[in-house]
């Protein structure tokens, strides 16, 4: 397949009469400066087949937009004419805006064409698919950077999926040492295999990590060094003399207690009286007060609502200080922005025609008068055009200047209002407050007859009281005695129950030992799975090296790297002459590379489609290698404008 046109309407930043409606050759190249479209035409093949880009993202966004950052509305179209096995076929793609009766945009919808003729989004595909190839393979087929891109676990399995033909049971079959995993491998791929094995040998670390097999066996010495621990040295025949003993100590405790607590019910009866009596001390108080607690939540709400206000002032002050901080940003920004545009105006008028640009660059000769005054007048309404835009945001500049001044000195007044209100009602604050710290704690009431009273009967009770506080020491000694025999009690009956303590301790050791010798030989087993993996993966790889290599031709895959214990680890470096790819390989070596992987996919899938390649001006036309696929070369050059040529091979 070959893609001989491309015509592209409202595609990304080609809107408007900045159209791509160009050729496209059996070596095509497409240079310009940077941000002329050259990625937009690769995102547009790209588009047209259905393929993802080289991130394995889906190609979205197509949408134009204007120098604000807004859509442009229109239809988006695509056309794309490609040659497959001899025939032309047009295919294109519209993506236009949906909208309701009220004229609400709904969203957009595509439509697809196979020369003119529509297809459904499932119909479309299946043709590329019968026609062309997948668009997974398809995206591997013309653009290497959609597997280099990729981390090396990912290449290898795409890989061994396009290339691989060796499967699991054809290697057991081949190398018998193998045979042991053939049951294990239908678990799951050796990857993920291996990391199984990984953490059951070492767990998973993170908030919420599990322990390993080895974190299991280093923990066993510890725990039975705590279980150990646990064992006592007892006299049993002295622990039941003693409790015994504490027994009977209790039993006289309380028989004290009881003869003791009939002699003070007359205590508890004057303690009750005397704190009824302190109640109504309390309350004659508290009415006392009432007036003043009255007075005093008056005037705190009255602070409180003129704090409120300030509090409020003070914001809005904030809030226009803030205001007034950004317009004189934003004023002073507009004017950075009117100067600037000045200079570039003034730049753009002196501009000249280059009359050497009227030289062909590859011939020497003199354009024909023709194309000599199409430049001419090129140049000549491109500038004219450039100055109008200045001009018409230099305008748009000065609009927003004096609409910004007028708010600004708007701003200052409201600014000089609100601070003479703060400073009022901070002088109003001082005056509520002075009010409220005037109002006493309290009313003295200790010379009334009614309090007098109360007090003179609390006394009488008190006197009372002091008669039977030997009685009342008494009990509470007995009391603290009573929970202190309890408490040595327990401790016997505790140190009692150890006796089945050390049976226990004795026939955990052992399950102990037995479970290290079982987790120990769970390590060996599964650490032997794991070699066995490793292995496996070695020789599946080896064998998936040579597969590979078979369909390139200018570089090799190598899918080990030596370590520098004289081990190895699992890669996937394209090399050429030694040098990998992802590190020491030139720019030059790179793009061979690139253009090599594509034709080992096209290859391997027997289709002919064509190569997309980046960033080509590094390498020299003559050693681009010759290839049936269509190659498409993407190059930086000093031109202004994108150009679309057949490439030289010279």
């Amino acid at each position: 397949m070959r893609i001989k046109h491309i015509f592209l309407q409202n595609f990304c930043k080609f809107y408007g009469s900045n159209v791509v409606d160009t050729d496209l050759y059996d070596r095509t190249e497409v240079s310009g400066v940077n941000e002329v479209g050259k990625s937009t035409i690769k995102r547009a093949i790209q588009y047209i087949f259905g393929c993802r880009d080289e991130n394995g993202r889906e190609i979205t966004g197509i949408r134009p937009h204007d120098k604000d950052g807004n859509d442009i509305d229109g239809d988006i179209t695509e056309e794309v004419t490609v040659e497959i096995g001899g025939t032309d076929k047009v295919l294109k793609k519209v993506c236009r805006q949906n909208f309701n009766k009220k004229g609400e945009f709904t969203g957009n919808v595509t439509d697809y064409y196979v020369n003119d003729i529509p297809k459904k989004a499932a119909d479309f595909e299946a043709f590329l698919e019968e026609s062309v190839c997948g668009k997974d393979k398809f995206s591997l087929c013309i653009n290497a950077m959609t597997l280099l891109l990729k981390g090396g676990t990912d290449q290898r399995a795409i890989l061994a999926d396009m290339f691989g033909q060796h499967s699991n049971d054809d290697i057991c079959n081949q190398f018998p040492e193998f045979e042991a995993l053939r049951a294990v491998l239908q678990d799951g791929t050796v990857d993920e295999l291996k990391k199984r094995c990984n953490t059951q040998l070492y767990g998973t670390r993170g908030r919420n990590g599990t322990k390993g097999l080895q974190d299991l066996l280093d923990e066993i010495p510890s725990r039975i060094d705590e279980v150990s621990r646990r064992r006592v040295d007892i006299d049993l025949a002295d622990l039941e003399l003693k409790k015994k003993a504490l027994l009977d100590k209790l039993s006289e405790n309380i028989k004290q207690q009881t003869d003791t607590q009939n002699s003070m019910k007359s205590y508890d009866k004057l303690s009750d009286g005397i704190i009824e009596l302190k109640g109504q001390l309390s309350a004659l108080q508290q009415k006392a007060n009432e007036k003043l607690d009255v007075d005093r939540r008056e005037k705190r709400t009255t602070l409180n609502q003129i704090q409120n206000e300030h509090q409020k002032e003070l914001l809005k002050a904030d809030t226009i200080r803030e205001e007034i901080t950004e317009l004189e940003k934003r004023i002073a920004q507009y004017e950075q922005k009117r100067h600037a545009l000045k200079k570039s105006w003034d730049l753009n008028n002196s501009l000249k025609f280059d009359e050497n640009s009227l030289i062909c660059s590859y011939c020497g000769q003199e354009y024909p008068e023709e194309k000599k005054e199409q430049l001419r007048t090129e140049f000549d309404t491109h500038k004219a055009h450039e100055l109008e835009l200045i001009t018409k945001e230099g305008s748009s500049c000065a609009k927003h200047i004096k609409a910004d001044q007028a708010e600004l000195e708007h701003k200052r007044e409201e600014l000089k209002k609100t601070e003479d209100e703060v400073e009022r009602l901070e002088k109003e604050i001082a005056i509520a407050d002075n009010a409220l710290n005037s109002i006493p704690a309290s009313v003295d009431i200790s010379n009334t007859e009614e309090y007098k009273a109360v007090q003179s009967q609390i006394a009488e009770k008190e006197a009372a009281m002091n008669k039977f506080t030997d009685m009342n020491l008494l009990r509470i000694q007995l009391k603290g005695d009573e929970e202190q025999i309890r408490n040595d009690i327990s401790a016997v009956d505790k140190s009692l129950a150890s006796v089945s303590i050390n049976e226990s301790v004795d026939k955990r050791i052992v399950e102990l030992e037995q479970e290290r010798k079982n987790i120990a030989q769970k390590i060996t087993d599964v650490q032997s799975q794991l070699d066995l993996l490793k292995k496996f993966s070695r020789k599946k790889n080896e064998l998936l090296e040579t597969d590979v290599n078979k369909y390139l031709s200018f570089c090799t895959v190598r899918m080990f790297r030596p370590l520098v214990n004289g081990d190895t680890e699992e890669c996937c470096d394209f090399t050429y002459r030694g040098e990998p790819y992802s590190r020491n390989m030139n720019h030059g070596a790179r793009i061979l590379t690139e253009i090599d992987i594509c034709n080992a996919f096209q290859k391997r899938c027997g289709v002919e489609l064509p190569i997309m390649v980046d960033d080509t001006e590094s390498l020299d036309p003559w050693k681009i290698p010759d290839v049936d696929s269509q190659l498409i070369m993407f190059r930086r050059s000093d031109d202004a404008s994108l150009k679309v040529e057949e490439a030289k091979n010279e």
